[in-house]
């Protein structure tokens, strides 16, 4: 096996700035050497960026929604899923 010292690059703009072999458009590798396929990694900052705000915006519904259920097998319940899902708003 050999190891080769690969260069980790972090970029805002990941197809417009840099031809690479993109994966999601997460990160990418590139030719950093001549004749080297693979000697350079570049990672979207602004695509883990995306990701990271996608998976809050998941991970706070998913949780309203566990709530609400966990609520709503009460009998006298009167909290309705709006009023769980804006209570971070009534709250500030």
């Amino acid at each position: 096996m050999i190891f080769r010292a690969t260069r980790i690059k972090f970029i805002w703009a990941a197809t417009k700035v840099m031809v690479a072999n993109w994966r999601f458009g997460l990160w990418g590798f590139y030719e950093r050497k001549q004749g080297l396929p693979y000697s350079g990694l570049a990672t979207s900052v602004r695509g883990v960026s995306i990701l990271c705000f996608v998976l809050t915006m998941l991970a706070y519904l998913g949780g309203t929604t566990a709530i609400y259920l966990w609520l709503d097998r009460k009998e006298h319940n009167y909290v309705t899923y709006t009023d769980i899902l804006l209570l971070p708003d009534a709250l500030g």
